[in-house]
C-alpha cells in the first residue's frame, strides 16, 4: 500500500497546473541540420560531416604553440641556458613558458628526433650531451658542401649576363661582412657567432642548389652549440678577411679559386686528444682550423 500510495503521489504532482513534461532532445545536428543551417547564412551548401570544423581549429593553434615552444628550447639548449644534461620536467617548463603540457611534449619530442634530447632511465628526458660522432660527421660533410657551394655560386656568376640579372645577391653577404667585423671589434661573442653562422648559410644558398642548403639546415644549430660548449674564439678578424676573400673570388666568377679559399678556410679535419680534466667527456674530440666552428677545450 505504501508503495502505490507514493506511485499515486507522484502522479498527481504531475498533474499540477503550470506543469509542462520535458522533452529530452540529442544536441547532436545531423549533417542535413548543418547544410540548412549553411543556407540560411548564406555559406556554401556542401555536406559537411559533424565536428570537421571544430577538429581542424584546435590543431592549428596546438601547432603553432609547438613551434613557438620548439624554438624556445632549442635557442635555450644551443645557448648553454639548459646545459648538457639538464634534466627537462614536462610540468615545469609548462610553467616558465606559461603553456600547457601539450606542447612542451609534443616540442621535446621533436627535440628527441633532432638530437638535442635524449632519455636517460628513470630521470626521463635530459638536455643530450654534445655527441662526437656526429659532429665529426657534420666537418666532413662541410669540407664536402661548402666549397662546392663556393664554386657553385662563383660558376652562377660566370655565367650571367648582365641582361639576365643577377645571379647572387652579394647585398646580403656584404651586409654580413660588415655586422661580423662589427661583432668582433665589439667583443659581441654571441652576435660574432651568429653572424659567421649566417655567413656559411649564405654560402650555401648562393650555390643554387636548394637540396645542398637544405642538408646543412639543421647541422647549424649543432655547431652553434659546440662553439658555445667548448668557448671557441669567434672573435678574429683573420676569420672574415678569410670570408672576404671567399666573396671576391666568388664576385670574379672563378669557381676553383673560391672552392680552394673555402676549403683552406674550413681548414682540415684533425683529432685532438681531450686533456684529462679540461673538458666534460662528451665534449667533442675534433679540432677545425676552422675558428668558429672549432671544438677547442675550456680554460
Amino acid at each position: 500500500m505504501k508503495g502505490d500510495a507514493i506511485r499515486e503521489g507522484v502522479a498527481s504532482g504531475f498533474r499540477q497546473p503550470g506543469y509542462r513534461p520535458t522533452r529530452w532532445r540529442s544536441r547532436r545536428r545531423e549533417p542535413g541540420a548543418i547544410c540548412r543551417a549553411a543556407r540560411s547564412r548564406g555559406e556554401a551548401d556542401e555536406r559537411v560531416p559533424p565536428g570537421f570544423l571544430m577538429s581542424f581549429e584546435p590543431l592549428l593553434r596546438a601547432r603553432t604553440l609547438v613551434e613557438q615552444v620548439h624554438e624556445r628550447l632549442l635557442e635555450a639548449i644551443c645557448n648553454g641556458d639548459l646545459a648538457s644534461g639538464e634534466r627537462l620536467i614536462q610540468n615545469a617548463l609548462a610553467d616558465r613558458l606559461q603553456v600547457s603540457r601539450q606542447p612542451v611534449i609534443a616540442a621535446l619530442g621533436l627535440l628527441r628526433q633532432q638530437g638535442f634530447v635524449v632519455e636517460h632511465g628513470r630521470r626521463g628526458l635530459q638536455v643530450a650531451p654534445l655527441d662526437r660522432a656526429r659532429l665529426a660527421c657534420i666537418d666532413q660533410l662541410r669540407l664536402g658542401l661548402e666549397p662546392l657551394a663556393a664554386r657553385l655560386a662563383a660558376e652562377a656568376v660566370a655565367v650571367r649576363t648582365p641582361a639576365m640579372g643577377e645571379a647572387v645577391d652579394f647585398n646580403v653577404v656584404y651586409a654580413l661582412l660588415a655586422r661580423g667585423r662589427k661583432a668582433v671589434h665589439s667583443g659581441n661573442r654571441q652576435a660574432a657567432l651568429r653572424v659567421d653562422l649566417a655567413f656559411h648559410q649564405w654560402l650555401c644558398a648562393a650555390s643554387g642548389n636548394p637540396l645542398l642548403a637544405q642538408s646543412m639546415q639543421l647541422h647549424w644549430l649543432h655547431l652553434r652549440r659546440r662553439a658555445m660548449a667548448a668557448h671557441t674564439d669567434v672573435l678574429r678578424s683573420a676569420d672574415w678577411d678569410e670570408h672576404a676573400v671567399i666573396v671576391e673570388a666568388i664576385v670574379a666568377g672563378d669557381g676553383p679559386e673560391a672552392a680552394r679559399r673555402t676549403h683552406a678556410h674550413l681548414g682540415g679535419v684533425m683529432t685532438d686528444p681531450v686533456s684529462a680534466g679540461r673538458s666534460e667527456p662528451s665534449a667533442p674530440a675534433m679540432r677545425v682550423r676552422y675558428p668558429a666552428m672549432a671544438a677547442q677545450t675550456p680554460d
